[in-house]
């Protein structure tokens, strides 16, 4: 078995374990003491525990491997490196609503190899290897064949530390295209979406690594566009914007938005 095989089946162990210890204690979340990271930014223990058993699991199959995780930030190695978001869509959880998910991605000299998006609420699971497709559940999932902007539907997320006529702009300019759009929660599983053809679309203005690169990784193995999060030379450990796209609607989404996508 070869190092890339092994650690997709140690990222398929990792967010499996971990999305049912997240869901384990969203079925009792009354008992959690809720804190306020920010604006608009809420963490719990459900969110520490649950990045702590993916990195442990991880960390006993790969001493040599760094982390890069939202509540315990970088460790160890960056050429061989997980990142980890062990709750996206926290405000979801927290308030009851069953729309988050459980992400993580392997990065080897800067680029995405592995990507894992485990919906626990579902059993959905998304995966994807450079070169090699993305799946739902070990099925091959491909992006919607979308071409017309008015009959495509676009994912988004806000962030309360970006400008908001920045947000509001890109959305009047994708309205007045005949767009439609949803703000769920969750840009895990926004961008698994994109993969698999729910969605066509999913922008944010302003996010971080561990919000997205799994399911970027995600979009692009599926044969959608998607931007590059370290163009240029761009840090993981700093937020910047993303997004992703089925491959008809490219021209669209970077018109609304102002950003360059690859596909």
């Amino acid at each position: 078995m070869s190092s890339n095989e092994r650690r997709m089946q140690a990222g398929i162990e990792a967010v499996r374990k971990g999305g049912a210890h997240a869901l384990d204690l969203f079925r009792r979340r009354k008992d959690l003491v809720i804190e306020k990271k920010g604006r608009q930014d809420l963490v719990s223990r459900a969110d520490r525990e649950t990045e702590t058993i993916i990195r442990e699991h991880i960390a006993a199959l790969f001493p040599e491997d760094g982390f890069l995780g939202e509540e315990f930030g970088a460790s160890g190695a960056k050429d061989r490196m997980w990142i980890i978001d062990p709750i996206d869509g926290t405000a979801n959880y927290l308030a009851g609503l069953d729309y988050w998910g459980v992400l993580l991605a392997y990065v080897e000299n800067g680029k995405p190899t592995l990507a894992f998006t485990y919906d626990p609420n579902r059993d959905e699971l998304w995966t994807a290897e450079a070169g090699k497709g993305a799946f739902l559940n070990g099925q091959r999932i491909r992006c919607a064949p979308t071409a017309q902007a008015d009959e495509a539907t676009m994912a988004l997320s806000f962030n309360f530390k970006l400008d908001p006529p920045i947000y509001t702009n890109m959305l009047e300019a994708a309205i007045r295209k005949g767009m439609d759009h949803r703000r769920l929660g969750s840009s895990a599983l926004k961008l698994g979406y994109v993969a698999d053809g729910r969605f066509d679309a999913c922008v944010s203005m302003l996010t971080n690594a561990w919000d997205v690169v799994p399911g970027l990784l995600l979009v692009k193995e599926a044969g959608g566009c998607v931007t590059d999060f370290t163009k240029d030379g761009h840090p993981y450990d700093q937020p910047r914007p993303a997004a992703a796209c089925a491959p008809g609607i490219r021209d669209v989404i970077e018109e609304v938005t102002g950003l360059t996508l690859d596909g």
